[in-house]
């Protein structure tokens, strides 16, 4: 099956960006470029996210980058064989644009799992995933149209560790996310669709 993402690149000449604030080869951004059986396939997945040729991926950094038995070529090495910048500081995060190409950005202040910090670990000057989403807009927008995928993967853990306090942090980092979209839909509200879903929850959290 194709996704979406693939194919309004196919068939629409779209560019791509797929971000998170868990690790780019989980499952959520894999669900939109990769094919595996099993989630757990995290060098595979990696393998797919460089051949997706998708044009920005940004967000926590890529598991296991040498395969399981830490054997393999190195996904990042890959990844800049087949023509993307990899970007791994905040301060080249901030330089990038559109003319640089294809781009893997890694945040700089990873957490737990090579993710990127629950919003109240996050400090001040230290990117958050609206930042994230703004540089993609920057870096994708063109005449021909893009599609963005940006996910709070942190809200999910959060919620799995029962921690209400980061859950809702997270939750309200996601709408500052959001919020960079719809500064966009204003500027073009005739082109411009956004949705926000939640996949699934966890931890019983309840309003």
């Amino acid at each position: 099956y194709e996704t979406i993402a693939e194919k309004l690149k196919k068939q629409k000449d779209y560019k791509i960006g797929i971000l998170s604030s868990v690790n780019l080869n989980h499952a959520t951004p894999a669900a939109f470029y990769a094919h595996q059986e099993s989630r757990n396939n995290y060098y595979d997945i990696g393998l797919e996210l460089i051949d997706s040729n998708f044009d920005y991926f940004a967000g926590g950094a890529l598991k296991q980058t040498t395969g399981k038995d830490k054997d393999k070529e190195d996904l990042y090495a890959l990844a800049e064989k087949a023509g993307y910048k990899v970007v791994k500081t905040q301060a080249e995060a901030e330089a990038l644009k559109a003319s640089d190409g294809k781009a893997i950005v890694i945040d700089e202040h990873l957490a737990d799992g090579d993710a990127m910090s629950y919003e109240v670990d996050r400090q001040d000057n230290e990117w958050a995933l609206a930042d994230y989403v703004e540089k993609g807009i920057e870096v994708l927008d063109n005449d021909n149209g893009f599609f963005m995928m940006v996910e709070g993967g942190k809200i999910d853990w959060a919620c799995h560790a029962n921690d209400a306090t980061s859950t809702i942090a997270d939750t309200i980092a996601l709408d500052n996310a959001v919020g960079k979209a719809v500064e966009f839909y204003n500027e073009h509200p005739d082109e411009t669709l956004i949705i926000v879903t939640g996949d699934h929850e966890t931890g019983g959290l309840t309003i």
